[in-house]
């Protein structure tokens, strides 16, 4: 039998869904495609995020698997303030052979996600796959891999970039020798009305 998540200070279970909750929201994914993509039922992610029942370890982990976080994430507190990420205190993300993926932004404060990943010469993220809620951007920093989107391979050298949505089954691999780094940016699709209120509102410009 799975062991159950234990709560510690930080947390009560109505707290660890309700973050669970914002998670999924500001990905843009529904109930039923997080537990679908979990293998569990919308039924028992409802339940979870308003804090009406557990979930095993391993439960928790997939559904953090597919929210791209930490089970820590759910756990921290949301009056930390702001802090640091150290390099020295970051730890690899679950991920395929070969690539080291580490999370650079504190996710607990915000949707966005960038991480810092390395590629061993051949390793790649396996069959293109494809999820709905963000725009993924790559920024090559050392050597080159190749990103696939739909059909079309694209190779990206040191100092470029790529944007896509989600949606669109992509794939990234590593066709040289040398071990690659890049920088990959993840951040929710604005909904219409967040779009017209963002461009109502621009960023101002540097002095």
């Amino acid at each position: 039998m799975s062991a159950e998540i234990t709560i510690d200070r930080d947390g009560s279970p109505h707290q660890v869904g309700a973050r669970l909750q914002a998670f999924r929201e500001a990905r843009r994914l529904s109930v039923r495609k997080t537990a679908l993509a979990a293998g569990v039922s919308a039924s028992f992610v409802s339940q979870l995020e308003r804090g009406k029942c557990n979930a095993s370890v391993a439960v928790l982990q997939r559904l953090c698997d597919v929210l791209d976080i930490h089970v820590s994430d759910l756990f921290a507190s949301a009056d930390a303030g702001v802090r640091p990420v150290r390099m020295a205190t970051r730890e690899p993300l679950v991920t395929r052979e070969g690539i080291t993926k580490y999370l650079i932004t504190p996710s607990s404060y915000s949707p966005l996600a960038l991480y810092d990943a390395t590629f061993d010469p051949t390793a790649n993220t396996g069959d293109p796959y494809s999820h709905a809620g963000l725009i993924e951007t790559v920024v090559v920093l050392d050597h080159e891999v190749t990103i696939q989107l739909g059909d079309d391979p694209h190779i990206l050298k040191a100092g470029d970039s790529i944007s896509y949505t989600s949606e669109t089954p992509h794939r990234i691999s590593n066709h040289t020798n040398e071990r690659s780094r890049v920088h990959w940016l993840c951040a929710p699709v604005l909904a219409a009305g967040e779009r017209a209120e963002s461009s109502s509102n621009p960023a101002p410009r540097a002095p």
